[in-house]
């Protein structure tokens, strides 16, 4: 654990809100921007049809495997040194045995519409209102003292890692894996520039373990501490989650730039029977926002405590289903607790009503749970007239959905 002081974290915090510019890194303390765009690009991600081997493929194509994830069919191979990323993909998308080709990209949780919505903000010590009454009747919550709901599932948090020694998050964690060092931990840690994805993992667990308390929570870390990943990373994330017991995927993170590899993982997701829910994103559009975008995900836009949508929310005919998203009290890095806005925070409500719904129901199917989400879910047209159509079926009813007493 880290052993920063909440004095000098918030600190942190304070200056982070003042930054004007937002710096992006890959990795690493050294890395830019601009080069973590051109580390992706040294790299493509290959998915490959079942049975083909990814040395074989790399062998024909004169270069190295980089990864493999897990199941084998989805790959990084190395561009070679003679070619470029954009001829390389074209070579590689004719092989033998290969699916598709792309470039790898930068993925995260970053958009570019508010400060608010990117760093925590009343960070502390204090739980305060971890769990917020209102919040909890807006979605028509379980109490959650002495509740096993979510009994028997595994929902998979693939994000920033999370604060495994919170005392909040004790006895809801269970084995999870790191994705960008395969030796470490899935610990959310400052390890970026600004670091202000720091805790964001943790926030996501943190409202997964109050509404869905009997969950077991599963870290799964793809992104660093600034909130930024690479295709690869949450392709390997969410093979992981389905090979290691995962019923639940939560996706607070997302691209504007369309990806075979990462639909081919959610396809992969869908056959295996696993639920995945992903934030619709913050651009304020109805800009194509993937995993959310994607076939066979559960879509989450935000709204606010009077179920109006904020302008940075987006919207349109992929969304699914609203959960709140404006000032969400959880579970923050280093012990803490904070309050942060975004879909990132609207998608773990619907990623706990979904291990809910299925510890109720534990044959139900993906495509049975997400039509009672949608099914269950209050209509918000009143609130929401110039968004009739965009946001999905409306605000989610957990006990509803759940069978529980309303």
């Amino acid at each position: 654990m880290p052993s920063t002081s909440y004095a000098v974290s918030r600190m942190l915090f304070a200056a982070k809100l003042a930054a004007v510019v937002s710096v992006l890194s890959l990795l690493s303390l050294q890395v830019t921007p601009a080069q973590a765009q051109a580390d992706a690009a040294d790299t493509i991600v290959v998915a490959l049809m079942p049975g083909t081997s990814p040395s074989t493929v790399a062998a024909e194509l004169n270069t190295t495997v980089i990864d493999v994830a897990d199941g084998g069919t989805i790959c990084t191979l190395a561009v070679p040194s003679d070619t470029t990323a954009a001829a390389f993909t074209t070579t590689a998308g004719t092989s033998p045995g290969v699916l598709s080709a792309e470039a790898d990209a930068v993925i995260g949780t970053k958009t570019t519409y508010s400060a608010q919505i990117h760093v925590a903000f009343d960070a502390g010590g204090q739980p305060g209102a971890y769990v917020d009454p209102s919040v909890t009747s807006q979605v028509d919550g379980y109490p959650t003292e002495n509740s096993g709901v979510g009994m028997g599932t595994v929902v998979a948090v693939i994000d920033t890692g999370v604060d495994l020694e919170h005392p909040a998050l004790q006895g809801h964690l269970i084995q999870g894996a790191n994705m960008i060092s395969s030796s470490a931990a899935a610990e959310d840690l400052p390890d970026g520039l600004l670091n202000d994805g720091v805790g964001h993992g943790t926030m996501v667990a943190g409202i997964i373990a109050e509404y869905a308390p009997g969950a077991q929570i599963m870290p799964i870390r793809v992104l660093n501490g600034d909130g930024m990943g690479t295709i690869m990373t949450v392709v390997k994330g969410i093979e992981y989650a389905i090979h290691h017991g995962a019923n639940v995927i939560n996706l607070s993170l997302g691209t504007n730039t369309y990806s075979d590899a990462l639909e081919d993982a959610i396809e992969d997701a869908y056959k295996a029977g696993v639920i995945v829910v992903a934030a619709a994103g913050n651009n304020g559009s109805q800009v194509a926002h993937y995993p959310a975008a994607l076939p066979n995900v559960i879509s989450v836009a935000a709204v606010d405590q009077y179920n109006v949508k904020p302008a940075w929310s987006n919207y349109g005919p992929s969304v699914c289903v609203c959960a709140p998203g404006v000032g969400i009290r959880s579970t923050y890095w280093n012990g803490g607790y904070a309050n942060w806005s975004g879909t990132s925070f609207s998608a773990p409500f619907v990623s706990a009503e979904a291990a809910d719904v299925l510890s109720s129901s534990s044959e139900m199917s993906v495509d049975d749970v997400t039509h009672r989400i949608c099914d269950t879910a209050n209509g918000i047209g009143d609130q929401n007239p110039l968004f009739e159509g965009l946001l999905g079926e409306g605000i989610i009813d957990i006990q509803n959905a759940s069978g529980g007493d309303n």
